[in-house]
């Protein structure tokens, strides 16, 4: 679950920034959430899984 919030939040924060009045600090924190994400994913994908029952 906790790996799905980076990228979540990510998309509501940068939909609000460019469709609202808000601040364009949202659009930097996005990005960073983002690249956490991504950074996650990739992480995700070279780290082999445990093979314990």
């Amino acid at each position: 679950m906790a790996g799905l919030a980076p990228g979540t939040i990510a998309v509501v924060l940068l939909g609000d920034a460019l469709t609202g009045d808000s601040s364009p600090w949202l659009v930097v924190v996005s990005g960073a959430l983002m690249a956490i994400g991504i950074t996650g994913l990739f992480i995700d994908a070279r780290v082999p899984a445990s093979h314990q029952a």
